[in-house]
């Protein structure tokens, strides 16, 4: 896509913002993803403080991705509901849920840490489905783009400053106070659902099957041609990822012999590489298109990890800040090509499908790479990642397919809005 096929008016974040929705919409995501950074962030450390265990705490990662296994089923609820009334409930679900871990005070309760980290998961992919058909009817198309980097650049810009606040808290007051932060930015976060004013397309009832309307989304990527490509390669480099969950531990354990609070700071440096990354992300893949842009986040990814094979902080954070910045851009071309090649009836489920194509691998790779860990150790890891994530890049690379892989609308769609681009 040449600058002069670009819609006029910029699809930067800059231009995201001027949009009183999004404004709402954003600062209520910052909100939330503050307080769940915090608290997750800090419960690999919590769960290693109570046990002991490298494994126990690298587990994490399964209980949060796990959900995606039913990925379909909440994208197709996404599909049959109001998607702002959706969000608003789950929030409020989840600032309940997350009340259990006030019970939490000794190794033995450490399964409550894991059941709210099981419901954190849920409640991710369930917005997650929901989320992308609210921006499709919220904003203008060229600005998905920047959406979806805005919701990557939070989450991971909040890891910049999440882990100083959460060791803190921890230090000061233990888990519990990261609790109760976090039961707070849920219900602040349903409130700024609450003030927005789009107006959604009413949810089509449908008379199919409950199998064939399970499978729409997974067959909606599988024969949209460059897609299916981008999404199972993204797949595939998350199915080595996982890895990375337990090795870093044993990185900041083993290799720089440091407290397992040190990993707060690596997690912070990361952030800073998304957020340094976010700045470019819209406009970088508007000019390379969104499939180059997927395959050049991977490659980042893997020279990231390929750096925290050498134990010295000199080293480690470049490799981190790669990381930050690489794995985000392949999460959000993949997102937004998905977007702009979906129909706005299928969203939920094509959103509930990428969630099940991308995340599922990584949640097995977490607890395959928490036993290969205890075998070969974390710079087997690493390496072991590095490389597959290297040869995902290179197949995408010989492919045309990907290589044409520029986000298009999809055929015979049309989106009402009320936001403020779209009604002028």
């Amino acid at each position: 896509m040449t600058a002069a096929d670009r819609p006029p008016g910029g699809a930067g974040l800059t231009a995201l913002l001027r949009i009183r929705d999004a404004r709402f919409y954003f600062g209520g995501l910052a909100l939330s993803q503050f307080g769940d950074n915090v608290l997750l962030l800090a419960a690999g450390v919590w769960v290693k403080s109570l046990t002991g265990s490298d494994g126990a705490a690298g587990v994490i990662m399964f209980f949060v991705s796990a959900p995606a296994l039913l990925s379909s089923v909440f994208g197709l609820l996404a599909d049959r509901v109001r998607k702002r009334a959706l969000m608003i409930t789950v929030n409020l679900v989840m600032a309940a849920v997350t009340l259990a871990l006030l019970t939490v005070d000794t190794s033995g309760d450490v399964w409550l840490v894991y059941a709210v980290m099981t419901a954190y998961g849920t409640a991710l992919v369930i917005t997650g489905a929901a989320e992308s058909g609210l921006f499709v009817s919220m904003l203008p198309e060229r600005l998905l783009g920047a959406a979806n980097t805005m919701v990557m650049s939070l989450q991971e810009s909040m890891k910049v400053v999440a882990p100083a606040v959460g060791a803190a808290l921890f230090a000061a007051f233990g888990g519990h106070a990261l609790a109760t932060l976090d039961v707070a930015t849920f219900l602040l976060a349903a409130g700024a659902l609450a003030l927005l004013t789009v107006r959604e397309p009413a949810p089509r009832p449908s008379e199919k099957a409950l199998r064939s309307e399970l499978l729409t989304g997974v067959r909606q990527i599988a024969r949209t041609p460059g897609l299916r490509l981008v999404v199972f390669g993204c797949g595939a480099v998350m199915g080595v990822m996982g890895f990375t969950n337990t090795a870093l531990f044993g990185l900041v354990d083993e290799g720089l012999h440091r407290t397992p609070a040190y990993l707060g700071l690596l997690m912070c440096v990361q952030g800073v590489g998304s957020v340094v990354g976010g700045m470019f992300a819209p406009r970088l893949m508007a000019r390379l298109g969104e499939g180059y842009f997927v395959v050049l986040g991977m490659a980042l990814s893997a020279a990231g990890n390929a750096l925290l094979l050498v134990p010295t902080e000199a080293v480690v954070l470049p490799g981190m800040v790669l990381r930050g910045i690489g794995l985000p851009w392949a999460v959000i071309g993949a997102y937004t090509l998905m977007q702009k090649r979906t129909p706005v009836e299928l969203m939920g489920r094509a959103a509930g499908s990428v969630n099940l194509i991308i995340f599922v691998p990584q949640a097995v790779s977490v607890l395959v790479g928490a036993g290969l860990g205890e075998v070969l150790g974390h710079r087997a890891l690493f390496a072991i990642t590095s490389v597959g994530v290297a040869a995902v890049c290179g197949f995408l690379l010989s492919s045309a397919e990907v290589r044409s892989a520029v986000g298009e609308p999809a055929p015979d769609t049309t989106i009402e809005s009320t936001s403020p681009e779209r009604s002028q």
